[in-house]
């Protein structure tokens, strides 16, 4: 399962266009479904598929209300000591991607909420390098 899943990144990453099909949106929910995302051989070729999604296609994603299961996504990343690194990889991708003012809504209050706590866990040294990237 996880070649499918590095197939449609290498396909969504070499399209010319910066708009999803109707095809790639339907695909979407499923992708974002966490007991998809338990197999520990999907996580990492997912997170590169959902990057993929977010660098063709955010207002696509954001036009479908994805985003906020990209954001659930990004907490169960980060909450996981083996997969923490791809949640900041996937944490960089929405910040370069994904328009501040949709960032800025109430709706996405709890993501920032749960990454200054994440801030606030004793794991923050391993971090200080993805929250550094993140902001400069």
């Amino acid at each position: 399962m996880p070649y499918v899943f590095q197939l449609l990144s290498q396909l969504l990453e070499s399209q010319k266009t910066n708009a999803l099909s109707e095809d790639y949106i339907q695909l979407l929910p499923p992708l974002i479904n966490p007991e998809l995302w338990r197999t520990k051989a999907n996580t990492i070729p997912l997170v590169r598929l959902v990057q993929a999604y977010l660098r063709r296609g955010s207002a696509n994603v954001i036009q479908a209300n994805k985003l906020e299961g990209i954001l659930g996504v990004w907490q169960n990343l980060v909450s996981s000591k083996l997969y923490d690194s791809y949640g900041f990889d996937l944490l960089m991708t929405i910040f370069l991607e994904v328009p501040m003012f949709v960032l800025h809504s109430p709706s996405s209050r709890s993501f920032f909420l749960g990454f200054l706590l994440m801030m606030g866990t004793g794991r923050i040294c391993r971090r200080m390098s993805g929250i550094f990237c993140i902001f400069c």
